[in-house]
């Protein structure tokens, strides 16, 4: 399945919905970041289109996670293994953050998260 197929307007309407109410703003800790550079333009097809659709909403990615995955977490696309780390260590980077939440639909195997 592409991108095009996983869009959803009406969860990026209520995304944007929560941005705007509560001031938050997104970092993207999934896999989607690895197709973003660092200045958070995407860098292939189904990535531009995601950023277009996001664009279309006001929703700005204001940057990503560090990748800390293993070519054998990238063989066997286990990204949740190692997702909250991830995140863990860009709060541990970004001290000035001191209330977030995390939207997945992966176990993010992590009690702290």
């Amino acid at each position: 399945m592409n991108s095009t197929e996983q869009v959803d307007k009406v969860c990026l309407k209520r995304l944007k919905s929560i941005l705007d109410t509560t001031g938050a703003i997104v970092i993207m800790p999934s896999g989607w970041r690895l197709w973003f550079d660092e200045n958070m333009q995407p860098i292939d097809g189904d990535t531009q289109y995601l950023h277009r659709k996001l664009q279309e909403f006001g929703i700005h990615i204001e940057g990503k996670t560090p990748d800390l995955s293993t070519e054998e977490i990238r063989q066997k696309r286990i990204f949740s293994h190692v997702k909250a780390k991830e995140i863990l260590a860009w709060l541990t980077i970004h001290t000035e953050v001191t209330h977030y939440v995390v939207l997945d639909d992966l176990n993010l195997h992590n009690e702290e998260i």
